[in-house]
């Protein structure tokens, strides 16, 4: 039973790999770790209250498709975003894009403004949240 198990888990895991790099190269990267990084701190640093952030990844099977993520990435780490707050660890390079929402417009702009200052991130505004792009 073992064995079955762990064959199952090794094809599907393959599986998800193909479909992961399938995806990849049908859009434009725009993140890398370090940006990633960079952003979570500049997000969590803004004074603004987030309201629970949700991102899309490259395992997802809807790319409308969203699911809890934490903006903060572990010491022991660079790869992957922070286990808690109900969310499971994301493989940041895998990160398709992440929203963030707000619960006052003028929060907006103190996000805005934070992102602007980091470099070039590619993101669009939304009704009381902004999209940032990994990939797109």
């Amino acid at each position: 039973m073992n064995n079955m198990y762990e064959e199952w888990t090794k094809k599907y895991q393959e599986r998800l790999k193909k479909k992961i790099e399938k995806r990849r190269t049908e859009m434009t990267s725009y993140m890398n770790n370090t940006k990633w990084k960079k952003l979570f701190n500049a997000l969590n640093n803004s004074g603004v209250n987030i309201i629970r952030p949700k991102c899309n990844s490259l395992d997802c099977d809807d790319r409308e498709e969203l699911y809890d993520i934490c903006l903060n990435i572990p010491s022991y780490t660079d790869e992957y975003t922070e286990d808690s707050d109900g969310a499971c660890p994301t493989h940041l390079k895998e990160i398709v894009y992440i929203i963030i929402r707000v619960s006052e417009d003028k929060d907006i702009n103190i996000l805005k403004n934070a992102i602007d200052k980091l470099g070039l991130y590619e993101y669009e505004i939304l009704e009381k949240a902004i999209r940032i792009y990994g990939y797109k």
